[in-house]
């Protein structure tokens, strides 16, 4: 075992060093790999000089959403504590689940302790190195030598779908961790050891924790199907088979207790957001196109690709490409030879095969939809793709070890990969049938490239003589390398930090109090500063976009206009069209002050501009009621509510419906906001009479208020808001906002460490008595 932990922490260390280089680029002082020039997609960037030229456009998620949630949980928790309430976006929404970062994440840490922008590179950096640890981790299970799967793991930063969504923080989590948690279970079945429920669950865990539901829950699946047929290969009869299935139960259940902080948070959100499944056709038909498999051997590291076979093109297909590198293909094929004697590695080569089937084959999705539980919740069945190379890399190391044994049908089947591989690649630029938006000539260096490559693949495959096997490493070295720098240095831009988002100096002075809202000639995604940018400038929006939009906000902003379903298609909040609606009463009880108006608005508005951003004006919306109004209280069931809220928008200055009023209140008298933090505020009311104090945030039931020290009722009034009844007199109003699904989730996820604790230390009696595998 002591020879075991320096190769660990050499793998480590290569992976770090490799990681690290392939990224200086973008990560180096002063520089971000963030792509934020895809801020010249919306006003005011799109306007003003200098222009910056769109280096890859497809990951626009990264700086329209995942930045403005990374800087504000960033700035939170160097406040010293870990917020559960974000007051500035949709009126108020829980930071767990938000879908973009998560606070139960321990790599979020990161956000705490550097700069925004250099802990967003060190985030990526980091989740690329466990990625390539993860195949490391496999291979060695699979019987790979230590320089074979040391090489595999450095197929790792190859991998498109990594690579490509690696500034997708939640997306990035969950792939980054699938080799480890495969791995884990190969460990849990194979060595019949308890240990490997920790080496299960804990990788498992960690993707749910931090990553994004839908890979979460594909890589769940996977662990699950590949750990029981790993089991019913290994045999020996009925009683190993139940123990290894239990052990993969127990981790399954470690796992998800140990994710009980973001798991529990989620499932309670669940009856309170728009969105809760996606329509059967929309799994069965957004498979990947038949024809990118041909993406498998074509190079896509130079974005757009371009590539286009007989399908409309489509940015996500580019991004979420099956491309892992033609040299783990090449190696893989190696592994094939090996799995005739190897029951574990034939089932890795039918892992490999199973995702690639549902990644490409839309009809079997209608099945799982309708037999497996949560499986209609995910629209882009296609992202199966994300766990291949998690099943064809380390097998790739499988390959490349047998290789430096010199198995004769080992070289034959590499080289036989080799010369199909290349011929592959030189079809499209011969036939001329692919359809590309690049230029012919690149494209065809491309695939030149990838002939190189599959001819140093064939050398190695049939080098002779007494250092033929050391060669051999030598040149899969050079392939996966030449790979690593192609793809992963040009993808990722090197922008300067200085220049990532600009000062919007006035817009920032115009909105420093209340909320901002937008108005637009028409309805769209991408308006004048769009959500969820106004978060990395410390300003409150009315819209929001959020992967868990809240109902009740939208059914409230669909009274101001209707947007229909609007909302629930696009997860964000659209801008306003009309001055009626600019104008709404309503707008005044959500605390709205300032008004981004597009360029293509040239009729005049009732409000003064107060400044402008680039072509976007700036208006001030004048606004009496402020972030907290004392109103006249009705009793009402929900359906008043809306009603009240549709016939007489105009009452909601004086007036508020209250779901659980007692009685009525009456009277009237100031509010003053003494302090706020993002999950508390004070307020200090002078009330004529018994009044109902309606702040403008969102109700949620993890509030709680207290009225000069004593514990009052959180209500809810005219179908968003929350309020509390205060008596007549001058009081002190305090609020306090605790999600208690956070909480319990917490609990157990605490318990739970302590359980995978004792996994880990404490030794086991019973003997190994599993397969003979090198230990990792």
């Amino acid at each position: 075992m002591t020879r075991t932990r320096p190769r660990w922490a050499a793998a480590l260390v290569v992976y770090m060093v490799v990681g690290a280089a392939l990224l200086a680029p973008s990560i180096r002082p002063g520089r971000t790999l963030l792509e934020v020039d895809i801020l010249e997609a919306v006003e005011p960037w799109r306007s003003l000089p200098p222009a910056p030229h769109v280096h890859v456009a497809s990951p626009s998620d990264a700086p329209f959403q995942f930045l403005g949630w990374w800087a504000w949980t960033g700035r939170e928790l160097r406040t010293g504590h870990v917020p559960e309430w974000n007051p500035d976006i949709l009126g108020g929404v829980r930071v767990e689940p938000n879908g973009n970062v998560s606070t139960t994440y321990p790599l979020t840490w990161f956000d705490r302790y550097l700069a925004p922008f250099d802990g967003y590179n060190a985030f990526v950096w980091a989740h690329l190195v466990i990625a390539a640890i993860g195949v490391y981790a496999l291979a060695r299970r699979l019987g790979a030598r230590f320089l074979a799967a040391l090489i595999g793991g450095l197929g790792g930063f190859v991998v498109s779908m990594l690579v490509h969504l690696s500034t997708h923080l939640s997306h990035l989590v969950s792939i980054s961790w699938s080799g480890l948690a495969l791995a884990g279970t190969h460990y849990a079945v194979t060595q019949r050891r308890w240990r490997g429920v920790a080496a299960m669950g804990v990788p498992l865990a960690m993707s749910w924790l931090g990553g994004g539901t839908q890979f979460a829950y594909y890589l769940s699946l996977a662990c699950a199907g590949y750990g029981v047929v790993l089991a019913l290969a290994a045999g020996g009869g009925w009683r190993p088979i139940a123990r290894a299935g239990a052990r993969i139960g127990a981790g399954a259940a470690l796992a998800a207790a140990l994710a009980a902080p973001a798991l529990i948070p989620t499932l309670a959100a669940s009856n309170l957001i728009l969105r809760t499944q996606e329509p059967v056709t929309s799994t069965t038909q957004t498979h990947l196109p038949s024809g990118d498999v041909f993406r498998l051997v074509l190079p896509t590291w130079r974005h757009p690709d371009g590539f286009n076979w007989g399908h409309v093109e489509n940015v996500e297909y580019e991004v979420d490409s099956p491309f892992i590198g033609v040299g783990a293909l090449m190696l893989a094929a190696g592994a094939i030879v090996v799995a005739r004697r190897r029951r574990d590695v034939a089932v890795t080569v039918g892992a490999a095969a199973a995702v690639a089937v549902l990644s490409f084959v839309g009809p079997i999705h209608r099945v799982l939809y309708a037999v497996v539980p949560g499986y209609n919740h995910f629209r882009n069945s296609g992202r199966w793709i994300s766990l291949f190379g998690w099943f064809v890399l380390p097998l790739a190391a499988v390959g490349l070890s047998a290789l430096y044994d010199r198995a004769r049908d080992a070289r034959r089947a590499v080289s036989v990969a080799a010369i199909a591989i290349a011929g592959l690649a030189t079809l499209p630029v011969v036939v001329g049938i692919v359809k590309t938006s690049v230029p012919a000539r690149r494209f065809a260096s491309d695939c030149a490239f990838v002939v190189v490559l599959a001819a140093l693949v064939f050398v190695a495959a049939n080098l002779r003589g007494r250092n033929a096997a050391r060669a051999a490493l030598g040149l899969a070295t050079v392939v996966v390398l030449a790979e690593g720098v192609a793809h992963t240095t040009t993808w990722y831009g090197a922008h300067r930090e200085s220049d990532a988002l600009l000062p919007l100096a006035q817009l920032r002075a115009a909105a420093a109090h209340g909320r901002l809202i937008r108005y637009t000639p028409a309805l769209t995604q991408l308006p004048p500063v769009l959500a969820d940018v106004p978060l990395a400038y410390r300003l409150s929006d009315a819209s929001g976009w959020a992967v868990f939009f809240p109902k009740d906000i939208d059914r409230y902003m669909n009274v101001v206009e209707q947007h229909g379903d609007f909302a629930e298609a696009t997860n964000v909040e659209p801008p306003l069209t009309t001055a009626p609606a600019l104008t709404s009463p309503l707008l005044d009880a959500l605390d709205v002050t300032t008004v981004l108006v597009d360029p293509g608005i040239t009729t005049p508005l009732p409000y003064p501009v107060v400044g402008t951003e680039g072509p976007v004006r700036i208006l001030h919306r004048p606004n009496a009621l402020g972030p907290a109004t004392l109103v006249r209280g009705v009793p009402a069931s929900d359906a008043e509510v809306w009603r009240h809220l549709k016939q007489a928008p105009q009452d909601i200055a004086s007036v508020a419906y209250v779901q659980g009023l007692s009685q009525p209140a009456g009277g009237r008298g100031r509010v003053h906001l003494v302090h706020a933090t993002a999950d508390t505020q004070r307020y200090t009311v002078r009330a004529d009479g018994t009044s109902v104090l309606r702040v403008s945030g969102r109700y949620d039931r993890g509030w709680t208020a207290s009225v000069d020290g004593h514990r009052t009722r959180v209500l809810r009034a005219d179908g968003v808001f929350r309020a509390v009844v205060v008596p007549s007199g001058t009081h002190t109003v305090n609020w306090r906002y605790r999600n208690p699904a956070t909480a319990q989730g917490r609990a157990v996820g605490a318990l739970a460490v302590l359980v995978a604790f004792g996994l880990v230390v404490v030794p086991e009696r019973r003997p190994i008595t599993g397969s003979d595998h090198p230990a990792i």
